[in-house]
């Protein structure tokens, strides 16, 4: 999984979002949702464990939908 040691400053991120939202891990990422906030784009967003390629973004579009949002509600995409 992450190692967030290797980047302090989203580890910081997601304890301040553990306090307004939800942060947990599902499958491969760390999803972090603040569902009061939904135009909030760095309070709903997918975590990587590593730099997505071209070929992923299909993949990456889908999971975004199924563990964050859709449009109307999330009408953006936000991957760390």
């Amino acid at each position: 999984m992450l190692n967030l040691s290797d980047n302090l400053g989203l580890a910081t991120d997601l304890l301040l979002h553990a306090e307004t939202g939800m942060v947990e891990s599902q499958d491969d990422y760390i999803v972090v949702r603040t569902p009061d906030a939904p135009e909030y784009f760095f309070g709903n967003m997918l975590v990587l464990q590593q730099r997505p390629s071209g070929t992923d973004l299909k993949r990456l579009e889908a999971d975004f939908a199924q563990f964050v949002g859709i449009p109307p509600l999330i009408a953006h995409r936000t991957f760390a």
